[in-house]
């Protein structure tokens, strides 16, 4: 049902009426107050965001029949809170004074999670109710790229290039060869393929750690014939589990597109053996990229818990640069569940590690989803400031197309400055 629907059958209605409105989150019901406002009934919305507002809920209710509103709407959330289940208690126990008070249609909006958690907690306000309305949603499938393994490298590349050079005078193989695959890979983090690129091909004979770095940058640069070959090929694994995981979890990104069903497999296994490695940034990796396979089949309450399952490994990794990476995911999901306010949230902190790291790519695509995340909570002029250096962001690397989204962006925040 779309909101000129709900609105017809509003007007249908007389005195008190609750109505359950299945939204996929705020955003979706403040959009459902602004469409009412615009069909002249002068909503009055309720979304509390803390515990104080919760406790006050039955009050603000009750308030709301004296505002001169024709429809009042309480909007609440997932998460389950102490002073939620208290303001559900409170509600049932003043069914009676608040159909008598309000004498209008009161919307009980929220995700499938609240209406439950009503229904559990308020079953005698819950009785009353009219059919549950479900605003329609789009079911267009997400596209959003996995996260790519590799080893945490803390050195620069410069380091790096001296720590390389100063094995190969020595002509001490293994650690020419371990130098020059975390020099790769630090290149790699940096955006830099095609110097990775030549870092490899200087540092032949290959070690497993450069096989996997070598197959990682064909994939990035767009190279899948080359990287699947070499991703597809475990006899350079054989022996190193934690080199084998992240195999599994390249070649699983590769297949995500076209078989989820193996994808969702390869990153399985892979994050099982880099569990049992001890690597807990690239098990981090693994579980988010079950989350990005999830937002691929709109399942977006099961792409939050691997998100969050992701987050809290990266963390405990102490691996900064994949728990920015994380937490720019999970506010892709939050945006996508229409909750613009936990995005912002999430995004923040993902935006200040990012700068940190110094991983511009990144910095810019949570520029870009906070732009969009300020743009939805009605605060156009942080939207537009975001978006603006969005574009300065990805023109310094060189991404003209994304630039000129995030300056579309920017014109959007704009014109609803004016």
């Amino acid at each position: 049902m779309q909101a000129p629907d709900l609105s017809r059958a509003l007007s249908l209605s007389e005195g008190f009426l609750l109505v359950p409105v299945e939204v996929r989150g705020p955003d979706a019901a403040r959009d459902l107050v602004r469409s009412l406002e615009q069909e002249g009934w002068k909503p009055a919305l309720i979304e509390p965001l803390d515990e104080a507002a919760w406790h006050k809920l039955v009050a603000d209710v009750m308030d709301a029949a004296t505002a001169g509103a024709r429809v009042v709407v309480v909007v609440g959330g997932r998460d389950t809170t102490p002073g939620m289940l208290a303001a559900l208690r409170l509600v049932n126990q003043r069914r009676d004074s608040i159909a008598e008070a309000l004498t209008r249609p009161l919307l009980w909006c929220g995700p499938p999670e609240f209406l439950k958690l009503t229904w559990e907690r308020a079953p005698d306000f819950w009785s009353v109710r009219a059919l549950t309305t479900r605003l329609e949603t789009s079911n267009r499938p997400v596209r959003e790229e996995p996260l790519w393994p590799g080893a945490w490298v803390a050195d620069p590349p410069e380091r790096l290039r001296e720590m390389l050079e100063g094995a190969r005078r020595q002509g001490d193989a293994p650690n020419s060869a371990r130098a020059a695959a975390m020099l790769a890979q630090s290149l790699v983090a940096h955006g830099e393929l095609a110097e990775a690129a030549e870092v490899v091909v200087e540092s032949r004979p290959s070690s497993p750690e450069l096989a996997l770095v070598e197959g990682v940058i064909a994939a990035l640069r767009g190279d899948r014939a080359r990287a699947e070959v070499l991703l597809s090929d475990s006899s350079w694994s054989t022996g190193a589990p934690e080199v084998e995981g992240r195999r599994l979890v390249a070649l699983a990104n590769l297949l995500l597109d076209e078989s989820r069903e193996r994808a969702v497999d390869l990153y399985e296994r892979g994050r099982a053996l880099l569990h049992d490695a001890h690597d807990g940034a690239n098990e981090a990796v693994a579980l988010a990229n079950l989350g990005v396979a999830f937002m691929a089949d709109g399942a977006l309450g099961d792409a939050a818990t691997r998100l969050e399952e992701a987050l809290a490994v990266a963390r405990d990794a102490g691996d900064t640069l994949v728990e920015a990476r994380v937490l720019s995911k999970l506010g892709r999901v939050r945006l996508l569940e229409r909750d613009s306010r936990r995005a912002c949230v999430v995004l923040e902190e993902a935006l200040v590690l990012l700068r940190g790291a110094g991983d511009a790519r990144g910095e810019h695509e949570a520029l870009r989803r906070l732009a969009r995340a300020y743009l939805e909570l009605g605060d156009p002029e942080k939207a537009e400031g975001d978006a603006r250096r969005a574009a300065q962001i990805a023109r310094v690397i060189g991404d003209e197309e994304s630039a000129r989204e995030a300056d579309a962006l920017a014109a959007e925040a704009r014109a609803e400055m004016s």
